[in-house]
C-alpha cells in the first residue's frame, strides 16, 4: 500500500537527501511512498551533516535539523 505525504511536511521522505523510493505528484505538491518496510519505505540518508547519515530510516520519519526539500517538489 502507497501513502501520499504534502510537500510542505518536513519528513524523511519529503528530504533531498532521502535514499528510498519515492515518485513526486505532477504538480510537486505530493509525495507518493511504500507505506511499509517490507515494500521498500525505507531509504539511506544521504546527508553527511546529519546524525542519520548512511543509515535506514522509513520515509514517514520526521525530518532532523538538516533537512532539506527535495528538488521535485514546489
Amino acid at each position: 500500500m502507497a501513502i501520499i505525504s504534502t510537500s510542505a511536511v518536513k519528513k524523511c521522505v519529503t528530504c533531498e537527501y532521502w535514499g528510498g523510493a519515492r515518485a513526486a505528484s505532477t504538480t510537486g505538491r505530493e509525495v507518493k511512498y511504500k507505506l511499509r518496510p517490507t515494500d521498500g519505505d525505507t531509504g539511506i540518508c544521504g546527508n553527511r551533516s546529519s546524525i542519520k547519515k548512511g543509515k535506514p530510516v522509513r520515509g514517514g520519519d520526521s525530518g532532523c535539523s538538516k533537512w532539506t526539500k527535495w528538488s521535485s517538489l514546489k
